[in-house]
């Protein structure tokens, strides 16, 4: 069942044992109702994916199942299967499977703590103790010495935290290969200082079923291409294109965005195709990426792309909801010029007391302080 926790893993399960796991779920067993709930949210196989999963989800939570009610506070979060967003009721059903003792709800609290979100403000250290706690009590170290290494990170920077994700990755972390290459071979202004090590330690993540250390090293091949001489580019910018299409179609959202770019902007020597862009922002808002959710609603609202003011705000909403600060400032700005009425009331809520904050911050002047009015200068 740990398999399923992280989403990249769920994309590489067999089709003989999801089958066996869908049986186990008619036949009542909470677990597997779990698992193939994550794997509806996670994978979309369907257009009723999500009210297949919240479904599931339900069921598995009334068996007992406290993994089903970590993804259940997450749905309540984001307002999935037309569910209204509630923040309270998220995190109280998330805390509840803490206390219980589910590792899933220990695991997304330590994250959550590590990086924040719009109503949570980040906290690694103290991220870092809850962490330590669950090491010392002799829980799975592999996921955990991964979150220590995001802590360090956060705190310390990249070359502090490579040694837990070294240490996750021995253990059977397998997103850990990805953060390990990156902590090795960037400096902390994310600028590749070992391009030999990087290729070979995303080489070795995807011989794990690391999509994103694949995704990584297709990403940063990109940045080649204006130093390649004209006679290569179109044959390597194939390659990458295809290299990214399949990384898209696995979940990773940022090849999804990368490629809706590239065919909105026509980058690359590419001719500009909206209905492509189209197609993979909508690939990568399916994910729940919200800089893909952005995509969609600039191409609407840009009139690249024909769809209704409804849908517009949708996607405009859902980036918000998933996390993006951009959509944040034009969501509630719109809203103030007589938009997103149907939103009223999650954006009263919620949103203008967030942008309001943000606003206020932008507007705290700097001081100047050259140590003239320090007493021990």
């Amino acid at each position: 069942m740990r398999r399923f926790f992280y989403p990249q893993n769920i994309f590489w399960i067999e089709p003989e044992e999801m089958a066996e796991i869908e049986k186990r779920a008619n036949e009542g067993d909470k677990d597997a109702k779990f698992m193939l709930g994550r794997f509806h949210i996670v994978c979309q196989p369907t257009a009723e994916s999500t009210s297949i999963a919240y479904t599931l989800f339900t069921e598995a939570m009334a068996l007992g199942s406290l993994e089903a009610e970590v993804e259940l506070s997450y749905m309540h979060r984001y307002g999935e299967s037309n569910l209204p967003v509630d923040i309270h009721k998220s995190d109280s059903m998330l805390l509840h499977a803490v206390s219980e003792g589910c590792e899933l709800a220990a695991l997304r609290y330590a994250k959550r703590m590590i990086y924040g979100d719009l109503y949570t403000e980040a906290n690694p250290k103290k991220a870092l103790e809850h962490i330590d706690s669950f090491i010392e009590a002799g829980f799975s170290p592999a996921d955990w010495y991964y979150l220590k290494g995001c802590a360090i990170e956060e705190i310390s920077g990249h070359a502090a935290a490579a040694q837990w994700y070294l240490k996750a990755r021995e253990r059977g972390c397998i997103v850990a290969h990805a953060y390990a290459a990156v902590a090795l071979c960037y400096d902390d202004k994310f600028n590749l200082v070992d391009h030999e090590l990087f290729l070979d330690l995303t080489d070795k993540g995807f011989a794990h079923n690391d999509t994103f250390s694949f995704a990584l090293q297709r990403l940063a091949a990109l940045e080649l291409y204006d130093h390649m001489a004209a006679e290569e580019k179109e044959e390597f910018i194939k390659g990458i294109i295809k290299d990214l299409e399949l990384i898209a179609q696995m979940g990773i959202g940022a090849a999804a965005k990368t490629l809706g770019d590239l065919y909105r902007y026509g980058e690359y020597d590419q001719e500009e195709d909206f209905d492509k862009a189209w197609k993979w922002y909508a690939r990568g808002a399916l994910y729940g990426y919200y800089d893909c959710y952005a995509g969609l609603y600039s191409m609407a609202k840009t009139k690249d792309y024909e769809a209704d003011d409804n849908f517009k705000e949708a996607c405009a909403i859902y980036a918000v909801r998933y996390g993006s600060e951009e959509m944040l400032r034009e969501v509630v700005e719109q809203y103030r010029r007589g938009k997103f009425t149907d939103y009223a009331a999650e954006i009263e809520k919620y949103y203008i007391a967030i942008y309001d904050k943000m606003v206020e911050d932008e507007d705290e002047p700097e001081i100047d302080d050259d140590g003239r009015y320090d007493p021990y200068v």
